[in-house]
């Protein structure tokens, strides 16, 4: 089954709100290849690989910034119709996630 490329930009709200970074797809699994992070201030991005799942990534921003973060090998979603989530402890964060849709 061949794979497909893709990407999804979302803004994560300040404090402990969670947002999804990649939507579930109910076919497929969904598995990270990149993500783009722009923090807006000092502070820690989560990224869960579902809702209220465990920390799978937690990126730290000593200041305002950008992070750019290359998976070699995908980072696999928890399942089948399951999304990716961000949250960020502090300011507003912009996620662009790439990633490919497997079996």
């Amino acid at each position: 089954m061949a794979s497909l490329n893709t990407a999804s930009l979302s803004q994560s709200a300040a404090v402990t709100t969670e947002a999804t970074i990649v939507t579930a797809d109910a076919n497929f699994r969904n598995d990270l290849t990149c993500l783009v992070v722009n923090q807006s201030a000092a502070g820690t991005v989560t990224i869960r690989n579902t809702t209220t799942g465990a920390s799978i990534l937690g990126l730290i921003f000593p200041a305002a910034g950008i992070q750019v973060v290359p998976f070699p090998i995908p980072a696999q979603g928890a399942g089948v119709n399951t999304n990716w989530t961000a949250a960020a402890s502090a300011g507003t964060a912009t996620v662009t996630a790439f990633f490919v849709k497997g079996a």
